[in-house]
């Protein structure tokens, strides 16, 4: 195993540790993730527009939770879309957030309880939403 890949291994481990918390509502370790996720994407010179059609996917998600016709398995395609725009925008930049997308995306749908995947889909959006803002906090634009 090189070195890139074994430092790849890890920096998935972490966000996978911090999507896991994040979805359990642990609001300490969602925030201090956030900042180091939000640090990271500025770093890497990500923007918010190379995002924003995921963002505002989620959000619209997000609003229509309370409506008993959703199906919460719709945070499936969130995947595709940060696929479309990793490929778009180059995998430097948005990869750490499309490992977040995923590992969210797959801890959600894991939950069988109809509830408490909803509950976890809240605090995806949460953690997400913190991500962004600590990205601009940094200077991202």
């Amino acid at each position: 195993m090189t070195t890139n890949h074994k430092s790849a291994n890890k920096q998935q481990i972490k966000i996978n540790d911090a999507v896991k918390s994040a979805l359990q509502g642990d609001y300490k370790t969602m925030v201090e993730k956030a900042e180091e996720i939000g640090k990271d994407l500025e770093k890497r010179g990500l923007s918010t527009s190379q995002i924003r059609n995921v963002f505002g996917s989620l959000k619209r998600m997000e609003m229509r939770l309370s409506d008993e016709n959703f199906k919460i398995e719709k945070v499936a395609l969130l995947k595709p879309r940060i696929a479309y725009a990793e490929k778009r925008h180059g995998k430097g930049k948005i990869h750490p957030i499309k490992e977040v997308i995923d590992a969210g995306v797959d801890e959600i749908l894991k939950e069988s309880d109809k509830e408490k995947r909803k509950e976890k889909f809240k605090h995806f959006c949460e953690f997400f939403e913190a991500i962004l803002a600590y990205h601009r906090f940094f200077g991202g634009k």
